[in-house]
């Protein structure tokens, strides 16, 4: 049987009707509107993102647990009173539905796979469902929604048999996960996307369902590839106007008013020139996405196709110009 089938019987219908209803329901924040098979949730990865993100849910009235390796970050929660886990496995065993907001994919092949990781129980899993909306390669959401798939629920919950993951990450960078108005990429079981669009819903404003297993974190390089192309063009055009005798600060203004005017320009380089490697604050963040696109770009990448040189060529740019960038923005 392949992904799109597992765990789920003839009840389709039956949850498109549940998450329609607490849909609508859910944005007005009230605890009644949670479902009691997904009102524990366990958060793991409370860094910029994360933080903000389990911060909604327990607006939302769900009944939030989480874990990171950093201490500090895990004593924000404790002094609010949210309760705090020792190991992903902790997490786990507390969990109806675990969501993972981590910075690699070697982070979330550990967090899940490795010692006293997720699936630590020998294959009979505590949740029905694991959300996560790490920034990685869609081979490793694969490997770990089908790793989840050959497990078995301690329990049945709600209308899953077996256990179930989307892959989901997210757009919209650190305001947008504080103001709960992140856009998902979700992949993964569509019956499982519709059943978890609550729980997205109280992080965020937009869902696009993508697709298989996968497909969310394949669509989200996709995005990054765009906005890598979009920060060249106007790097650029920055350094070609400037050699030509255009002020920095003039070409800021025709290009926040004409054609040119996008989001790279808009949150990336930031006037004034070049001191908006030190003023941005998106810098750090888009750079870490650039360097992972790029590699992700050059090895999947089909070279004998011209869309595939011209990503290559991208990639290999991309690795060029941040050869050079200081290291403390690396």
């Amino acid at each position: 049987m392949g992904l799109g089938g597992v765990g789920w019987r003839s009840v389709g219908s039956k949850v498109q009707r549940w998450g329609l209803e607490n849909c609508l329901r859910l944005r007005g924040f009230s605890s009644a509107a949670v479902p009691s098979h997904m009102e524990s949730v366990g958060f793991i990865g409370l860094g910029n993102m994360g933080s903000h993100m389990a911060r909604n849910l327990i607006n939302a009235g769900y009944r939030v647990s989480v874990h990171d390796v950093n201490e500090n970050a895990m004593k924000k929660f404790s002094d609010d009173g949210i309760p705090t886990k020792g190991s992903p496995l902790e997490v786990s065993e507390s969990s109806d539905v675990v969501i993972t907001m981590l910075p690699s994919s070697a982070h979330v092949l550990d967090v899940y796979s490795g010692g006293n990781g997720l699936l630590g129980n020998g294959g009979r899993l505590g949740p029905w469902l694991y959300i996560d909306s790490s920034t990685v390669d869609p081979q490793t959401s694969r490997k770990i929604s089908m790793d989840i798939s050959r497990c078995l629920l301690k329990e049945k919950k709600g209308y899953a048999e077996n256990p179930m993951m989307l892959d989901a990450p997210v757009s919209g960078g650190v305001p947008a996960a504080e103001a709960g108005t992140l856009t998902f990429m979700v992949g993964g079981l569509e019956e499982a996307y519709v059943a978890a669009k609550p729980l997205l819903l109280a992080m965020g404003k937009k869902l696009i369902y993508c697709g298989g297993a996968g497909n969310g974190s394949a669509a989200k390089i996709c995005n990054n590839m765009a906005m890598a192309i979009s920060m060249l063009g106007v790097s650029e055009a920055f350094a070609l106007g400037q050699n030509l005798g255009i002020k920095a600060s003039t070409l800021t203004d025709i290009f926040n008013c004409s054609s040119a005017r996008c989001w790279s320009r808009l949150k990336i380089w930031i006037w004034p020139w070049p001191l908006h490697l030190v003023l941005a604050t998106n810098v750090p963040w888009a750079l870490k996405h650039l360097i992972f696109t790029g590699s992700y770009v050059t090895r999947a990448a089909m070279p004998k196709t011209s869309h595939a040189r011209s990503a290559i060529t991208t990639a290999a740019r991309m690795k060029s110009d941040l050869a050079v960038m200081p290291a403390s923005l690396k």
